[in-house]
């Protein structure tokens, strides 16, 4: 495996990771809004979610995002171990915001103060660079 397809799985997982953070984020905003019926007699003709369904899919999500954090922690490691390699340290933080934070090159840009093009250009220079070891 490529150095570029390595980070590039790192980047896929890190997405995931996010997505799931947001889906929490979301059902704790459901829940929280959620207020117990007292009515005992309510005839129901469709289904609707209760609180209970939404602080099980809760649940299961952070159990979901626990397991997706535990085995991304070693590929990780290795990603920075992998990255701390290049001796310039504007590489390695492109790298790092790209991968490890799934930052656009539009974001990585604004933050480092360059243009989209001129990260573009260094992101790629820096997995050049990283073939090398």
């Amino acid at each position: 495996m490529t150095a570029k397809e390595y980070l590039r799985d790192v980047y896929e997982v890190n997405k995931k990771i996010n997505a799931k953070l947001d889906y929490i984020e979301r059902l704790e905003t459901i829940a929280t809004k959620m207020t117990p019926s007292l009515q005992v007699d309510k005839v129901q003709t469709s289904k609707t979610e209760t609180n209970e369904d939404t602080i099980i899919k809760l649940i299961g999500a952070r159990e979901e995002l626990r397991k997706l954090v535990d085995d991304h922690f070693e590929i990780q490691k290795k990603a920075i171990e992998m990255i701390n390699k290049l001796e310039d340290g504007v590489l390695q933080e492109i790298l790092i915001y790209r991968y490890l934070f799934a930052m656009s090159f539009t974001e990585i840009a604004n933050k480092l103060n360059y243009s989209h093009s001129h990260i573009k250009n260094l992101h790629n220079k820096a997995i050049k660079d990283l073939e090398k070891y």
